[in-house]
C-alpha cells in the first residue's frame, strides 16, 4: 500500500491549480488552435494509456497522470471537432448555390465546386477523427475513475494488527525504541557545531526566549490592570491578551526552531527534533486562537450562556484537542492529517488517532451543555460523534485506514467549520462597521468603493453577499476534497469548471463565466475610483463649471462601463462577433417598443454635451420646480422645495418647455403673491413685506440689482 498513499497530495495540487486559474483567469486547454492538435498522435497515446491501465500492479501516480492527460486530450479534441464542424458548415453554405447551377451553361462552376469539395472532405475527415479521439478519451476517463474507486475501496478495507495484537507486541516494540531514538538524534550538523554545543544552544536560546515571554506577559498584565477591573471590554486589550499570555511558549518555540535551522544541514519538519521544537509554538498558537475565539470580543460572545459559565471547561477540552493534534504532528510528521500519506505500521499511529477522536468527542459532548448551543446544530454534533465512535471501533479491530479516514475527516471538517465561522463573523463585523459607522475611516472606505451615502448599505450588502457565497463555495469544495477518498468527484468537478460542458455547439465554461463576472465587478469598482480621482486630481483645478465637470465624469463612466462590459464578455468566453446579431435585435426592439428608452438615452447625451441644464440649476419643467441633482442615462433627478425627488424623462427636458432660472445669470427676480384681510393697512403691509425681504440672506441689497419691492395690486 505504499504507492497508494500518494493520491491525497495530488488532490491538493489540483485544488491549488483551480484557485490559481480563478485568480489569473487563464485560458482553458480546449481553446488551443485546432491546427496544433494532432488527432492521430492523440489517439495513439490514448490507446497506449488504455492498454497500460489494464495491468494488475499499477502505480496510482500513473493513474492520476493518465486521467489528467485524457481530460486534456478530450477538451482539445472537442475544440477540434467544433472548429471542423464550423468549417464544414461554412463550406456547405458555399456549395449549396453551386448545386443548382447547370454545368453546361456555366462550366466555370465545376472548378469552383472542386475547390470547395476538397477542403470540405478534409473538414469532414477531421471532424470524424476529432470525434473519435474525444470518445476514446471519455472512455479512458471512465475506466480511470472505476480503477481509482477500486483502489480506494481496497485501501479502506485493508486491515493491520488489532489493538490486542499491538498490545501483545508492545514489549518487542519498546525494545526497539532506543535504536530509533538514536537514529533520530543522529543529525547532520553544520561544520563546527557539535551535539554537545547544539544541546547548550537549545538550552540557552529556549531559556532566554521563555524569560522574555514571561517579561512580556508581566508587562501586559500591569498595563491591563491599570485600566481597572470594571473597564468595558476593548479590542486593544483583549486582542493582544492571549498573545501575551502564551508568549513564553510562542517565543520559546520560535527560538528552538531557529537554533535547529542554523545548526542542522537541510533542516526541515521531516526531522523529529524540528517538529518537537515547533510543537511549543503550535500549541501556544492553538491556545491563543482558542482564547480569542471564546473571548468577550469574538463570535462566541453572542452564544448564550457561554461566557462566563462554560468558557473555562470548553477551553480546557479544546486545549486537549490541540495537544492531541500537535502530538500527532510530532509522531506522524507533516502528513498527519493526510491518512494516505502515513504508513499503517508507524508506531504510535493508532494511539494518535485514538487521542484525536477522544478529544473531539469530549468537545462535542460538552457543547450540548451550553444553553446557546443545546438546541442547535444537533444533527452536526450527533453525526460527528457517531462517525468518531465508528472510527474508534474500526481502530480496535485493526482497520486503521478506515479509522483514520473517518476520524481525520471529522477533524478536518471541524477545523474548516471553525475557520468558516470566524471568517463569516469577521466579514459581517467589517461590513457592519462600514454600513453603520460615520467615522472618517469608514467614509473613506465607502468612497474608495464608489458608494454614495445613500447607496452604501445596498452596495455593501451586495458585496457582503458575494464574499459569503465565495466562502461557502470554498467550504463545500474543501468538504468534497476531505471526504472524496478516491478523488474522482473532486477531479470531475474541477474538470467541469475548467473545461466546461458542451450545450449544442456552445461550450459553457463556469470558470470563464465566473472570471468574467469578477472582472466586471472589479472594473466597475476601478472605474468608480478613477472617476473620483480624476475629479479631485484634475478637474477641480481646471476652470470649468460644475455642470461641465459632471458631464465629463458621466461620459467617462459611460465609456468605462462599455469597455468593462466588452472585456468581461470576452473573458467569459462570449464571441463578440455575435454581438452584431444582438445589435440587430436591439435595433428591431427599438423600432417596435423601445423608442422612448432610446429617445431618453439620446436626450441624456444631448443634455451632457449641450448643457442647457446642469447639476445644481434651479429649473421649472411643467408643474415640477426645483434643483437639478443629477442627469442620468434615462431621466434627470430634480429635488423640489418640499424635498421631493422627481425623475423627469430626459426627452421632456430636450423637447419640452423648460425654464432654467440660472442658465446665464445666477440673479433672478421671484414674485410672491401675498393675500391679507379686508380693511388691512396696506401701507403697513407693504413696509412689513419689504423689511422681511431686505433681511433675507439670499436677497441682493448691495445695489447690483433693484431692491425688493411690495406692490399693492388690489382687493379681492
Amino acid at each position: 500500500m505504499a504507492k497508494v498513499l500518494s493520491g491525497s497530495r495530488r488532490q491538493v495540487v489540483r485544488v491549488g491549480l483551480l484557485c490559481s486559474a480563478l485568480a489569473i483567469l487563464g485560458t482553458p486547454v480546449y481553446a488551443q488552435e485546432a491546427e496544433e492538435f494532432n488527432a492521430d498522435a492523440a489517439g495513439a497515446e490514448l490507446e497506449e494509456l488504455t492498454a497500460r491501465l489494464g495491468a494488475e500492479d499499477i502505480d496510482p501516480e500513473f493513474i492520476a497522470n493518465a486521467r489528467a492527460i485524457a481530460v486534456e486530450l478530450q477538451a482539445a479534441a472537442e475544440a477540434c471537432r467544433l472548429e471542423a464542424t464550423a468549417e464544414r458548415e461554412r463550406l456547405d453554405a458555399l456549395l449549396e448555390p453551386l448545386q443548382q447551377v447547370d454545368l453546361e451553361e456555366l462550366p466555370s462552376a465545376l472548378n469552383e465546386r472542386r475547390q470547395i469539395l476538397e477542403p470540405r472532405d478534409e473538414a469532414i475527415a477531421r471532424q470524424t477523427q476529432c470525434t473519435s479521439v474525444r470518445d476514446l478519451a471519455a472512455s479512458l476517463i471512465e475506466r480511470v475513475t472505476a480503477r481509482q474507486n477500486q483502489l480506494s475501496q481496497q485501501f479502506l478495507s485493508s486491515r493491520v494488527e488489532s489493538i490486542i495484537g499491538l498490545v501483545r507486541n508492545m514489549p518487542e516494540r519498546v525494545r526497539s525504541w532506543p535504536e530509533r531514538v538514536r537514529g533520530t538524534i543522529e543529525l547532520d550538523l553544520v561544520e563546527g557545531v557539535t551535539a554537545f554545543g547544539l544541546f547548550w544552544l537549545l538550552i540557552i536560546a529556549g531559556g532566554i526566549a521563555a524569560a522574555l515571554g514571561i517579561l512580556i506577559r508581566h508587562r501586559f498584565n500591569q498595563w491591563y490592570a491599570a485600566a481597572g477591573p470594571d473597564a468595558p471590554p476593548r479590542l486593544k486589550y483583549l486582542f493582544p491578551k492571549p498573545l501575551a499570555r502564551y508568549s513564553p511558549l510562542l517565543l520559546e518555540g520560535m527560538a528552538l526552531v531557529a537554533a535547529l535551522v542554523l545548526a542542522i544541514e537541510n533542516a526541515s519538519f521531516d526531522l523529529v527534533v524540528v517538529r518537537i521544537a515547533a510543537a511549543f509554538f503550535l500549541y501556544g498558537l492553538g491556545c491563543v486562537i482558542i482564547d480569542w475565539a471564546t473571548g468577550a470580543l469574538s463570535p462566541a460572545a453572542s452564544v448564550k450562556g457561554l461566557i462566563p459559565d462554560h468558557v473555562r471547561p470548553l477551553r480546557l477540552r479544546l486545549r486537549f484537542f490541540v495537544l492531541a493534534s500537535v502530538a500527532s504532528f510530532v509522531v506522524l510528521g507533516t502528513d498527519w492529517l493526510a491518512i494516505r500519506e502515513i504508513d499503517p505500521n508507524v508506531d504510535g499511529r493508532a494511539t494518535m488517532i485514538f487521542l484525536v477522536a477522544i478529544s473531539l468527542i469530549s468537545v462535542l459532548t460538552y457543547l450540548g451543555r451550553i444553553p446557546g448551543i443545546h438546541g442547535r446544530l444537533r444533527l452536526i454534533r450527533y453525526t460527528s460523534a457517531l462517525v468518531l465512535i465508528i472510527g474508534i471501533g474500526a481502530l480496535l479491530f485493526g482497520y486503521q485506514n478506515l479509522a483514520g479516514y473517518l476520524i481525520h475527516g471529522v477533524t478536518r471538517t471541524a477545523l474548516a467549520l471553525f475557520a468558516l465561522w470566524i471568517l463569516l463573523w469577521s466579514v459581517f463585523t467589517a461590513f457592519e462597521y462600514l454600513m453603520v459607522e460615520d467615522s472618517p475611516a469608514a467614509k473613506q472606505v465607502r468612497a474608495n468603493l464608489g458608494l454614495s451615502e445613500r447607496a452604501s448599505r445596498t452596495g455593501l450588502g451586495f458585496m457582503q453577499l458575494v464574499v459569503d457565497v465565495v466562502l461557502w463555495l470554498g467550504f463545500v469544495f474543501y468538504l468534497i476534497y476531505v471526504w472524496d477518498e478516491s478523488g474522482t468527484t473532486l477531479e470531475g468537478l474541477i474538470d467541469l469548471l475548467v473545461h466546461g460542458t458542451a450545450v449544442g455547439d456552445i461550450r459553457l465554461v463556469p470558470l470563464q463565466i465566473v472570471g468574467g463576472i469578477v472582472a466586471f465587478i472589479s472594473f466597475t469598482i476601478i472605474i468608480g475610483w478613477m472617476k473620483r480621482w480624476i475629479d479631485r486630481r484634475w478637474l477641480q483645478h481646471m476652470v470649468l463649471e460644475r455642470g461641465a465637470r459632471e458631464a465629463l465624469i458621466t461620459l467617462f463612466g459611460y465609456v468605462g462601463f462599455i469597455i468593462a462590459a466588452l472585456v468581461s464578455l470576452k473573458l467569459a468566453g462570449v464571441d463578440l462577433g455575435g454581438l452584431a446579431w444582438a445589435s440587430a435585435a436591439l435595433a428591431l426592439g427599438i423600432g417596435f417598443g423601445m423608442q422612448e428608452i432610446a429617445n431618453n438615452f439620446v436626450s441624456g447625451l444631448i443634455l451632457l454635451f449641450e448643457r442647457p441644464i446642469r447639476a445644481g440649476d434651479f429649473v421649472t419643467v411643467g408643474e415640477v420646480e426645483g434643483f437639478v441633482r443629477s442627469i442620468r442615462i434615462r431621466a434627470t433627478e430634480i429635488e423640489t422645495l418640499d424635498n421631493q425627488n422627481v425623475l423627469v424623462p430626459n426627452s421632456e427636458l430636450v423637447s419640452g418647455h423648460v425654464t432654467n432660472w440660472v442658465l446665464r445669470d445666477t440673479y433672478g427676480r421671484l414674485q410672491v403673491t401675498v393675500g391679507v384681510a379686508y380693511g388691512s393697512d396696506t401701507e403697513k403691509v407693504r413696509e412689513i413685506l419689504e423689511a422681511i425681504a431686505q433681511e433675507h440672506p439670499e436677497v441682493i441689497t448691495d445695489g447690483r440689482a433693484p431692491g425688493p419691492r411690495a406692490l399693492f395690486m388690489g382687493f379681492g
